[in-house]
């Protein structure tokens, strides 16, 4: 029996297979068998083997958008018999082959984009569903099993990107060009969302300049420092926190810039500095790591061992903290005991990306009812966003109500002058915890001042035109090799700019939310107060203020982003400031989370 005798589901399974065995050749072996093969094959006309390739490997694209078009009552999403099946999955594929080859000298803007599509588009955490790991997710853990490239790790170590004997022209020149688009903001927005991956060269003795992983560690980490306790940093127009400046932001604009008491012209226009934002969890998560290894004395005094002992000086506040922080930890890295179900397996590692995948967060106040239009357990798929009644009333959309555990980490600027962030610079780390409640709710109301927002360009294209000739048979597979036409590239521009719409249409869809830790009828020397909104593109911001009770007065402000989907089980990444915003005042990064 030849091959084109096959019915057509065993030739797509044979397909499936081919990619499950990360050999993408065998599809241009297959395809050459014989003309009818190739016609099945290559026919654009008939997106019917692909869908299945592309579903067998990655999520389906269209949940995640269903879950915000549907519920924002947007219809013009969704158009799966539009979509470039083959494309999309090609392209995953090709990047996989260009990682083992390392060649990197023309294709980092593609390299990016690529995983940053996996990286923000997962299927979400569905409340009683099973909790399978995302595809997306072990796609995008596949391609960094080796780190980043090295130019983009030399990037985050700030190293001279002039030719060398690891770093061509090309490349060299790749990168000037790279430096002055927003294609920078959407590697520092992938780092933060995947934390930093060390360049993983295998040292021989040809070769010249070798950094070993940990030495990288320590090199970005130093440079992160530099960045994250810039006291120069804060400013208005940025709403003293982690955001690129906007210039519909007053300079004059003082505290109460936070205080969602008082109106403010537009401040859910902000977009996130991804450069602060991926450094703040850098320092934040290292800081961690090594609050972990100091000795506590067993209970909440501090033991610091003299110039071999830790970096980090950690200040445990509450009884359970080092707890929090190692389980916190293990979900970062994806360790999952032996035994355990599967249900920690979806929410862990790249998991915790996910929209819903924090612990708690379907059981807050109309959080499930409201985002999947259903009452109880249910077809999810069937239900997404289907109630048509408008929602007036405010609810947890964010999952704030529950159990946090809030991560600061500050430095002694006295010091900062004596070591220069060297290695006998000692910083601090506190961990505190907060059992938040909503206040109340608020609604963002349209203005005509929102059309004079100035905000960076979009990203190119995921599948933007790359001048490197990759050597693939079959045009299953080279089409991606080829420049994309005109209209091609207006199409994916229009798909880009509908869901882009959509999320921003979220800003006005949802309510503000306000809450506190301060519990009723309990007398506290300090309490915390926020507000909890979206921003541009569909990020979430988290805005808060420390008070101090004891002396009448604010004292910090907390400004941060969510990691990942709504809900996601990373939590929020930020900075703090002195409440003030006087001259002087420090500045560092802080990482909250959700524990229960």
């Amino acid at each position: 029996m030849s091959f084109l005798a096959l019915p057509t589901e065993i030739l797509k399974q044979i397909l499936v297979q081919c990619i499950h065995n990360g050999s993408p050749k065998s599809i241009a072996t297959i395809s050459q068998t014989c003309k009818g093969l190739k016609d099945l094959i290559d026919n654009s006309s008939d997106t019917t083997i692909w869908r299945e390739v592309y579903l067998s490997v990655l999520d389906s694209p269209f949940v995640p958008q269903k879950v915000i078009a549907k519920f924002v009552k947007r219809k013009d999403i969704p158009e799966e018999g539009k979509f470039e099946w083959k494309k999309r999955v090609v392209t995953v594929i090709l990047l996989q082959k260009q990682l083992k080859t390392l060649d990197f000298s023309e294709n980092l803007d593609e390299y990016i984009f690529t995983l940053l599509q996996l990286a923000t588009a997962p299927s979400p955490v569905f409340p009683h569903q099973p909790c399978r790991p995302s595809l997306n997710l072990v796609w995008l853990d596949k391609l960094l099993t080796n780190g980043f490239p090295k130019p983009l790790v030399d990037r985050l170590m700030e190293k001279s990107h002039n030719p060398t004997p690891t770093v061509t022209a090309a490349s060299a020149s790749h990168l000037v060009k790279w430096e002055v688009t927003n294609v920078e903001q959407q590697f520092y927005r992938l780092v933060l969302q995947t934390g930093f991956c060390p360049y993983q060269a295998v040292p021989t003795p040809d070769t010249d300049h070798y950094i070993s992983p940990d030495r990288q560690e320590e090199l970005t980490r130093a440079i992160a420092r530099l960045r994250v306790y810039d006291k120069l940093y804060p400013s208005a127009s940025k709403c003293w926190g982690p955001f690129l400046p906007c210039p519909a932001l007053s300079s004059s604009s003082s505290s109460s810039v936070l205080d969602s008491s008082q109106p403010i012209e537009e401040p859910h226009s902000l977009v996130p500095d991804y450069s602060f934002l991926s450094a703040a969890r850098m320092v934040a998560e290292a800081d961690l790591r090594e609050s972990l290894e100091a000795n506590t004395g067993g209970g909440m005094t501090i033991v610091f061992h003299g110039p071999g002992g830790p970096k980090v000086l950690p200040l445990f506040t509450y009884e359970f903290a080092r707890r929090d922080v190692s389980e916190f930890l293990e979900r970062v890295d994806g360790t999952v005991d032996v035994g355990d179900d599967d249900e920690r397996e979806g929410r862990e590692g790249l998991n915790a990306l996910r929209m819903g995948s924090a612990p708690g967060f379907w059981d807050g106040k109309g959080t499930k009812e409201r985002w999947l239009g259903v009452d109880g357990g249910g077809e999810i798929e069937e239900a997404l966003g289907s109630s048509d009644q408008p929602y007036t009333e405010g609810w947890d959309w964010a999952g704030v109500e529950g159990t946090w555990t809030r991560a600061v980490c500050s430095m002694n600027y006295r010091q900062q002058l004596l070591y220069q962030f060297n290695r006998d610079m000692l910083m601090r780390c506190r961990i505190s915890w907060m059992r938040l409640r909503i206040t109340g709710y608020s609604w963002v109301h349209r203005s005509d001042s929102s059309s004079s927002i100035t905000v960076p360009p979009e990203p190119m294209s995921l599948s933007g035109p790359s001048s490197t000739p990759r050597p693939f048979v079959s045009s299953a597979l080279q089409e991606m090799d080829e420049v994309p036409d005109t209209q091609t590239e207006s199409a994916f521009g229009r798909e880009e700019k509908k869901y882009k719409d959509v999320m921003d249409s979220l800003v006005h869809a949802l309510p503000i939310i306000h809450f506190s830790d301060k519990q009723p009828g309990v007398q506290s020397d300090q309490t915390i107060r926020g507000t909890v909104r979206m921003i541009s593109g569909g990020i979430v911001r988290w805005s808060m203020i420390s008070r101090d009770n004891l002396q009448g007065r604010d004292d910090w402000v907390l400004e941060a982003v969510q990691i990942g989907g709504i809900g996601s089980g990373l939590g929020a990444v930020g900075m703090w400031t002195g409440a003030r915003h006087e001259s002087g005042d420090g500045v560092g990064p802080m990482w909250m989370w959700r524990v229960a």
